[in-house]
């Protein structure tokens, strides 16, 4: 599959407004080819995929940040790991749960997140310890969720719109969203031009449907100028090494156990679902590292 997402990057309101769009509907289409998973579980993780591609747009040539969600929704625990080169990958605990419709007939993300629970953002930074902030949930809806993460613990005025559209085969109809943040240049100007702005927007989905990523924000932002733009894609970084150093961690007396039934180990990763196997030769030189 040729990948055609992408993410830009603008200033606009009289450069008092950073923003981010990202079309993600190919990041989302290979995750849904490596997962088996419900249409509301596409929705949530499209939606987190897509946010934390966003919210990587600010960061700079190593670091990359890990977006967490714990709901007390059936989906249990999401996450979306995500770099500055554009690289994203996502999990779901239980991707084959499934709510209702809304009364309206769109997917309720919210219910099968849950209303109650936290997002938690982790930052590896150059040079820096990890910076943690979270939040508690206010809606489950993801792009309310990560909007509140930012007023609250980091306290930068931060809108985040978050869509995507599963069609009825499960194929993905479209994905992606945009972020805006104020500079604190911004006057109160600015401020309302946005609040107003944002009461005319119903649907992302139907943005990204009529305008596409790119356009979409010439099209609410008159004034938009486009900085900079790069391709983004679902990459997991999970390796045969890292599956060993995964072992390594095993209590010595269960990797004992694990030798002795003589049927080696398979390893499946859950962002990909990519499989490693180790041999008991594998397991036996795991053991041996262990004492040395």
């Amino acid at each position: 599959m040729t990948n055609k997402s992408k993410l830009y990057k603008y200033l606009a309101l009289h450069d008092e407004v950073l923003i981010y769009s990202v079309d993600s509907k190919d990041v989302l289409a290979t995750y849904a080819q490596n997962v088996q998973a419900s249409a509301v579980a596409l929705a949530a993780i499209g939606r987190l995929m897509s946010g934390a591609l966003l919210m990587a747009g600010q960061l700079k040539d190593n670091e990359r940040l890990l977006v967490s969600i714990d709901g007390n929704g059936p989906l249990g625990n999401l996450k979306a790991e995500a770099d500055a080169k554009g690289n994203v990958r996502g999990f779901v605990s239980n991707p084959l749960f499934d709510v209702p419709l809304k009364e309206n007939g769109h997917l309720d993300v919210g219910t099968a997140v849950g209303h109650e629970g936290y997002l938690t953002v982790t930052k590896q930074l150059q040079l820096k310890e990890p910076f943690v902030g979270s939040c508690a949930l206010i809606s489950g809806e993801i792009a309310e969720d990560i909007s509140y993460y930012y007023g609250t613990s980091e306290q930068i005025p931060t809108v985040v719109a978050l869509g995507v559209l599963i069609n009825p085969d499960y194929s993905i109809g479209e994905a992606g969203g945009f972020f805006i943040q104020l500079l604190p240049n911004a006057s109160e100007q600015t401020y309302q031009t946005i609040e107003k702005m944002l009461t005319e927007i119903h649907s992302v989905s139907d943005l990204l449907k009529k305008y596409g990523a790119e356009q979409m924000i010439y099209a609410l932002f008159k004034d938009a100028r486009l900085i900079d733009s790069y391709p983004v894609q679902f990459q997991c970084h999970c390796s045969l090494q890292y599956a060993k150093e995964l072992i390594k961690k095993i209590d010595t007396k269960e990797l004992d156990e694990m030798i002795q039934e003589d049927q080696g180990v398979e390893i499946t990763c859950n962002f990909c679902q990519k499989k490693y196997y180790l041999s008991t030769d594998d397991l036996k030189a795991i053991r041996k590292d262990k004492q040395e």
